[in-house]
């Protein structure tokens, strides 16, 4: 779903399947979306892969699209793919939002970035994924990769203690609540923003 369309038929007279690819019009209306990795506003540089050779895993929850993926030369370590891939594009563009999404995107990579380093939030991302246009070498920064963490969510374990009727403790409640309060207030005095991200545990 990134740059080709792959369509599938079979021959008269041989029972195989043949590919026909054919390029995506709407993927240059992608690209020209985003912005080249020297635009962005990040006070250390970072290093860049290309998403193709992303080995993709499966879908997380989260906005936008959040892929589990892997390196081809790291597979036993895996990442976060957090950005606007093509299928989201797809997904969204008809709605007018897709532009939307994409500068949220920026600016939160930007924000976290450039923010003073706070223990209730995540570290900032050390490699940038970028995509070309068909036939074109320049990158474009669709997404950034971030370490995989095991434990889940705050809303997933949340669920899965209603599905399984185990209480959570009025203890480990307010911890959450006294961590989530703490890294919302150092964005907005730190960072001067009133962006909320999602809670990990």
């Amino acid at each position: 779903y990134t740059l080709h369309t792959l369509f599938p038929y079979t021959t008269l007279f041989r029972s195989q399947v043949v590919w026909s690819i054919c390029h995506e019009a709407l993927f240059n209306d992608y690209i020209d979306l985003l912005l080249p990795p020297d635009q962005l506003s990040v006070k250390q540089p970072m290093e860049t892969v290309d998403f193709k050779s992303l080995i993709r895993l499966n879908q997380l929850g989260g906005r936008g699209c959040t892929t589990l993926v892997h390196k081809p030369s790291e597979p036993l370590t895996q990442f976060v793919f957090k950005g606007i891939d093509f299928r989201t594009f797809l997904n969204t563009y008809e709605s007018g939002h897709i532009q939307e999404e994409v500068k949220i995107f920026y600016r939160s990579t930007e924000l976290i970035n450039n923010m003073q380093r706070h223990p209730n939030i995540m570290a900032p991302a050390q490699t940038l994924v970028t995509i070309c246009k068909h036939g074109d070498d320049k990158p474009f920064v669709c997404g950034s990769l971030y370490p995989f963490v095991p434990n889940g969510s705050l809303a997933s374990t949340i669920e899965e203690s209603n599905e399984s009727g185990e209480r959570i403790s009025l203890s480990r409640k307010s911890q959450w609540c006294y961590q989530m309060a703490v890294s919302v207030a150092h964005t907005h005095f730190d960072a001067h923003t009133y962006q909320i991200g999602r809670a990990h545990v």
